[in-house]
């Protein structure tokens, strides 16, 4: 191939191509309402990068093997790492002053730490965090998964194109093979996207090889107009064009949907944008080529880079502490979006870039520098993002800060805890067996097990209740009851207690905000008890002692998310943290009626009641004393903060203590 044959230039065009995906992305991440396919704009991006890579390397097309390659990844390396490090550090920063620990936040850290080497797309597979799920609303590093790919496709695509402009020498067959390479893995990766669309959704969406294609698109353009096939020289050609594939752009960030996505839904924008490069890619300035070329348009495509790498973590940050829902936080989200993102480009990006003139020394310290960033600052990003010191000292979240009263950590989700010997129940073991509520007893219980020698063994599983005793158990959920009573047969011996512990209620609210839970339906609520009678009824010849919960409260707005200075005015806690008593006892009637079937044909059940030691006179409260200076008893909406655990110790060991002396 003869470089002459097209000159590689930075085309105007493109950075306003650029400038109208950032901004699809942006209106989707601040309120999918506004742009519900905006998302799409990430796969605007792929096209461009695939062009922009390919026409880079088309520089160095005659460049011996380690040059073309060695200098392409310098390049890329400076251009995306140091901006890059600098928002991981900072989000590592603001996360600790910001975030409170909880479920919500546990995996922000590790997806955090994988973006330092371009692998944060597989740790969101890794930690079952869907694009779509509402945990990654919450990630301020949610968006480098998009960084993962296009980093693992600059690895492998130098090395493919390398040899395909090394062809030449090679017999007429082997030509027409090495001509057809790229095509074929375009192809070979849309089938493959076809496939994982349907079977493995998250694969598909955060993954190179189901991706591959659409960064492959804009290379395959790259090398047509590199050999001067597609360039159009009428300006009404290239205006006619690049409307037609704005004009699918615009219908793609309107109407496209995520359950179809990659495959069939990223097509159309894919062949938007390749029809818009193409476009733009021509001498003409007319129609729609002129307006992607108007300078602020250019300006913002030149900063986009920054403004996708900033606007996530601003989003994020707000979401924790004052929302994003009004017209006013989300002004204010787009305005510190393009504060931080125009300093970045200009103190970080630019400042990286050097003048033709300066002496290529610098520039090799300046990648060996990046290079050493990259491993120094990940372990600067674990001290500020998880170091208990610096937490304590700067920590500004309560949550954080107070751990030993707020979130109910415990030391083992499953499986038996570590026994304290030469205590009077020592040969004691208690199994707490359920959904997640079941975790949130590990207050109670890592004080059973330090003051009083009992083995605590903690099955909890979110979303997975044993014995609900209101709604008929799934499949999932008859599974993890099915565990759970072999794991009983193995190590429980006769004595021991089992506490089935689920929510048995209709929740108001859960993590994020207001929910629509499913309704307790009579007919449900009958098979419900049913089955928990056919589970009791095998726990009782284990010869185990079964103890049920009664419902704790229940509030409307989860307590940790409204625990600071910072996040009261978030409009996730205006419901309140306090319910009446009536409403209570009305709310979990059905589960109390249940409840009592259950003992009808079990009178050795045990039932103990949470609800007297955490209800304040006519009142139930999520905080012992005011949500200002006061104790919490509950985390969020229905699960038990650690202090409240530990304060129903001695309403949960008067229940033992009538079982075992």
């Amino acid at each position: 191939m003869d470089q002459s044959k097209f000159p590689i230039k930075r085309i105007l065009g493109i950075d306003g191509l650029r400038a109208f995906a950032v901004l699809a992305v942006i209106a989707y991440h601040l309120d999918h309402a506004f742009l519900p396919g905006g998302f799409a704009g990430v796969d605007v991006f792929f096209v461009i990068s695939g062009y922009v890579v390919c026409s880079s390397l088309l520089k160095d097309s005659a460049s011996p093997f380690l040059p073309f390659i060695g200098a392409f990844y310098i390049r890329r390396l400076l251009r995306i790492y140091p901006a890059l490090i600098v928002l991981l550090l900072c989000g590592g920063l603001l996360s600790t002053l910001f975030i409170p620990d909880s479920f919500l936040s546990t995996n922000n850290q590790p997806i955090g730490l994988w973006a330092f080497f371009g692998l944060s797309n597989f740790a969101l597979i890794w930690f079952n965090n869907s694009y779509f799920a509402v945990t990654n609303d919450y990630n301020p590093y949610a968006h480098t998964w998009s960084l993962g790919v296009e980093e693992q496709f600059y690895f492998f695509f130098p090395l493919i194109l390398f040899w395909l402009l090394r062809a030449r020498p090679f017999s007429v067959f082997m030509r027409q093979i090495m001509k057809c390479l790229l095509p074929a893995l375009l192809l070979a990766s849309l089938c493959y996207s076809i496939k994982e669309t349907s079977s493995h959704h998250d694969w598909a969406y955060f993954l190179l090889p189901s991706r591959f294609w659409e960064l492959a698109a804009g290379a395959v353009l790259c090398l047509m107009h590199h050999n001067r096939r597609w360039l159009l020289t009428s300006p009404a050609q290239a205006a006619g064009v690049t409307s037609m594939g704005l004009g699918i752009l615009i219908l793609s960030f309107v109407f496209i949907e995520p359950i179809h996505f990659p495959f069939p839904l990223a097509i159309p924008p894919v062949v938007g944008t390749v029809f818009c490069i193409a476009g733009v890619v021509s001498a003409s300035a007319t129609g729609p080529n002129r307006i992607l070329t108007l300078m602020p348009i250019v300006w913002i495509g030149r900063i986009s880079y920054s403004l996708y790498l900033w606007h996530w973590l601003v989003i994020v940050l707000l979401r924790w502490t004052i929302g994003v829902e009004s017209l006013l936080f989300q002004f204010l989200a787009l305005l510190f979006t393009f504060v931080f993102a125009t300093a970045s480009y200009y103190f970080i990006e630019q400042s990286i870039f050097l003048p033709h003139s300066a002496a290529q020394k610098r520039r090799l310290i300046a990648i060996a520098s990046c290079v050493c960033l990259i491993f120094s600052t990940r372990y600067i990003y674990v001290h500020i993002s998880s170091g208990s010191r610096f937490q304590n000292l700067i920590g500004l979240s309560t949550v954080t800060r107070n751990r030993q009263d707020w979130y109910p950590h415990l030391n083992s989700m499953t499986g038996l805890m570590s026994k304290t010997p030469a205590k009077h129940w020592s040969t004691r073991q208690i199994f707490c067996v359920g959904d997640s509520h079941a975790g949130a007893y590990a207050g109670m219980l890592r004080m059973l097990e330090t003051k009083d020698g009992v083995t605590v063994s903690i099955d909890s599983l979110g979303g997975q209740p044993t014995a609900s005793l209101v709604y008929p158990l799934s499949p999932t959920c008859a599974e993890h009851e099915a565990k759970a009573l072999e794991f009983l047969k193995r190590v429980g011996h006769s004595g021991d207690v089992v506490l089935l512990a689920d929510l048995r209620v209709t929740r108001l609210c859960d993590g994020w905000g207001a929910v629509n839970p499913p309704i307790i339906t009579e007919s449900g609520r009958e098979l419900a008890v049913k089955q928990a009678k056919e589970f009791v009824s095998q726990l009782i010849d284990l010869k185990l002692h079964v103890i049920v919960d009664a419902p704790p409260p229940i509030f409307p707005a989860p307590p940790f998310r409204g625990s600071d200075w910072f996040n009261r005015m978030n409009p996730v806690n205006r419901p309140g943290y306090t319910i009446s008593n009536d409403f209570f006892f009305q709310h979990r009637a059905p589960a109390m009626q249940s409840i009592h079937e259950l003992q009808l044909s079990f009178p050795n059940v045990q039932v103990w009641d949470p609800l007297p030691v955490l209800r304040l006179g006519s009142i139930c409260s999520a905080f012992e004393g005011s949500p200002l200076n006061g104790k919490p008893l509950f985390f969020d909406g229905d699960h038990l903060s650690d202090y409240g655990g530990r304060k129903l110790y001695p309403s949960f060991k008067a229940i033992l203590e009538k079982l075992w002396n």
